[in-house]
């Protein structure tokens, strides 16, 4: 019997060729991809050739100003000078003449107190001065005739001192009786009330026919042409107030107008429990447009400086080797070094002690990408 022989397997192709062709064929397409992405995007430019456009508002062309350092306040305006008018006597109101809002000259009659008590009163007085004095003249007459006797000698001492001293009691009780009739004088024209200098009466607290007594309330006179403004200032700032020191004020109620007033005078204590100090200042008022109790605010000028260069906070720059700004000159920006001074209220400028002069014109705004060197127009002029 012959033995029989099984056919060999059939042999598995390898699959490892294609895998690494695939590879390739992708790594090759990847890299292809990332050398033509590369090339679409374009070089940056320098600082140099690049060409940055800039607005007005990020530009400043530095002049000569003035600076100021100004203290804020705030307060209300009142009449600087003002009267309660009372009588100086009693009686009944026969006339009040004016009415709260209208004007009066220095003088003028505002009220009349009923004179006729006042009158017997004074014709009362007249008489008793007038029957004195008719006793002082007897008196003095005998007075001469005891002299007469005593120097011939037919008088006694005794009847000349007598004499004398009725006089000097007449003499004496017709002075205090002169001094009466004036008072009633007086009194008579005191019952004419009137306006003490010129203004406005603000108001009227009695009625005609009204029994009024010396000193009780009767109008209230206010002067308009000047206004005090009872002011309140922080505190902190109360070293740097003085007198005389300018103010510029906005009130409330006369818009888009500032006006001009002056410190006074300052309080030497600070408002109890608050850290605010009172500070009073003159505001004249010719137009008569302020009125008492208007609400004003402002600032108190405490420092100045004329002709001064300064720029905003917002264009100084600093790197290691100190504090500049970046200038336009050329067309160009250029590094320009700068010594600062102290910082102003006025728009929160720094004054400028050396490295600029007026005409110069610097970037202002707040350009993080801005460089020395960079080409810039400025655009919108």
């Amino acid at each position: 019997m012959s033995a029989t022989h099984e056919a060999p397997a059939p042999r598995k192709k390898s699959r490892w060729p294609w895998v690494v062709a695939i590879l390739v064929v992708v790594a090759l397409a990847l890299f292809l991809y990332m050398r033509l992405k590369d090339r679409s995007v374009p070089e940056p430019e320098p600082a140099a050739a690049r060409v940055m456009e800039l607005n007005p508002v990020e530009i400043t062309t530095l002049a000569p100003q003035l600076l100021e350092q100004t203290v804020k306040v705030t307060g209300t305006l009142a009449p600087e000078r003002r009267a309660d008018i009372t009588p100086q006597v009693s009686g009944k109101l026969q006339t009040v003449n004016v009415r709260p809002g209208e004007s009066v000259l220095a003088g003028q009659v505002i009220a009349q107190i009923d004179i006729r008590d006042l009158r017997l009163a004074l014709n009362q007085q007249v008489a008793n001065l007038n029957a004195t004095k008719a006793q002082l003249t007897l008196a003095r007459t005998q007075l001469d005739n005891a002299q007469a006797l005593f120097d011939r000698g037919t008088g006694s001492k005794a009847n000349l001192d007598s004499a004398q001293a009725n006089v000097n009691a007449l003499s004496a009780q017709t002075d205090a009786l002169q001094t009466q009739v004036d008072t009633a004088e007086r009194a008579i024209q005191n019952a004419s009330i009137t306006a003490p200098f010129a203004g406005i009466i603000a108001s009227r607290s009695a009625e005609p026919g009204q029994s009024v007594t010396s000193g009780s309330p009767l109008v209230t006179l206010v002067d308009l042409s000047v206004m005090e403004v009872q002011a309140i200032a922080p505190l902190s700032d109360s070293a740097s107030l003085k007198e005389g020191q300018r103010a510029t004020l906005t009130v409330e109620g006369i818009p888009q107008q500032t006006f001009e007033a002056s410190v006074d005078r300052i309080s030497p204590v600070a408002i109890e429990n608050t850290r605010s100090i009172p500070v009073f200042l003159t505001l004249k008022n010719p137009d008569g447009v302020f009125r008492g109790g208007m609400f004003t605010t402002g600032s108190i000028v405490v420092d100045e400086a004329k002709d001064a260069l300064a720029v905003p906070l917002s264009a100084l720059r600093e790197d290691k080797q100190g504090d500049f700004v970046l200038a336009v000159a050329d067309g160009k920006l250029v590094r320009q070094a700068v010594e600062k001074g102290r910082q102003w209220s006025t728009g929160n400028l720094v004054q400028i002690l050396s490295g600029l002069k007026a005409g110069d014109v610097v970037v202002t705004g707040r350009l993080p990408e801005l460089e020395p060197g960079t080409a810039v127009t400025i655009v919108g002029k």
